[in-house]
């Protein structure tokens, strides 16, 4: 089965529900979020993924699942004001 490591880096991405997905996910819930894939563009619905912390410590993977769709296209997150093309 195709596996990803997706990437997140609290240095150039403050991800303020984090909170909550630690929440949803340690009460056996699920959580879904919009990630980018870079320029990966071969993802389908289904396959596996890691989410890997990187920058400040503590490093590591923080978390796994599934693809909840294929990868498309959209705006690039852009921190200065939301998204942005």
């Amino acid at each position: 089965m195709p596996t990803y490591l997706m990437t997140w880096n609290p240095d150039r991405w403050a991800w303020e529900e984090i909170g909550d997905a630690a929440e949803a996910t340690a009460a056996g819930e699920g959580y879904q979020s919009r990630w980018s894939s870079g320029n990966t563009k071969t993802i389908k619905r289904g396959e596996r993924v890691f989410l890997l912390r990187q920058g400040q410590e503590p490093k590591g993977i923080v978390g796994t699942g599934w693809t909840t769709s294929d990868s498309y296209e959209a705006d690039h997150w852009n921190e200065k004001g939301g998204m942005a093309a």
